[in-house]
């Protein structure tokens, strides 16, 4: 039809975020997927690397962690190819946190510091930029430490997450932190 294609691109990724909200994360999973190849086929690509993020997401939370591992990778080699910096370090602290969960610990802990130093050595990225994708950084870290019994280690990654996720709209991150910290 007459529909721009952004717009089209736009409602389906919006339907696949109202079916995760929901809870209907099977749903969520279909439409982030249709959202990326609708995407490509538009060309519309700066939502296909936005498209597999969220469908990691959702495969994080359906604890299908391989796909979810997947589906990060692709949308940071898409973010890459973009020379999409933001979307690059945010992809890769989710990636991180993915590796984390799935035993990965050490290919998360290296992934986790290599975005932590790319933020220090870009700092013309805006605090708004930097400050979640540091955090999410700090929460994976933080969490491989408690999983590993550290659990001052884990408490000064997840203090300085909680810090920087004060000036962030992250409620679930915050809350984990906080969760994790037995506040």
């Amino acid at each position: 039809g007459d529909t721009p294609p952004a717009e089209v691109v736009d409602l389906i990724y919006s339907l696949g975020n109202l079916h995760r909200y929901a809870g209907s994360l099977p749903a969520a999973l279909s439409y982030f997927h249709q959202c990326a190849q609708e995407a490509r086929e538009r060309g519309q690509n700066p939502w296909v690397p936005r498209a597999m993020r969220a469908a990691g997401e959702v495969c994080l939370r359906q604890e299908r962690l391989d796909d979810a591992i997947d589906a990060f990778r692709q949308a940071v080699d898409l973010s890459l190819e973009a020379q999409d910096l933001p979307s690059v370090l945010i992809t890769e602290a989710r990636l991180a946190r993915a590796l984390s969960d799935s035993g990965r610990r050490e290919e998360a802990t290296q992934l986790a510091g290599k975005i932590l130093n790319r933020l220090a050595e870009h700092s013309s990225l805006s605090r708004t930029m930097r400050y979640p994708i540091a955090a999410q950084a700090l929460l994976t870290l933080g969490v491989i430490r408690f999983r590993m019994g550290q659990y001052r280690a884990a408490r000064r990654f997840l203090q300085r997450a909680i810090k920087l996720l004060a000036f962030t709209r992250a409620q679930l991150p915050r809350a984990e932190s906080l969760r994790l910290l037995g506040i």
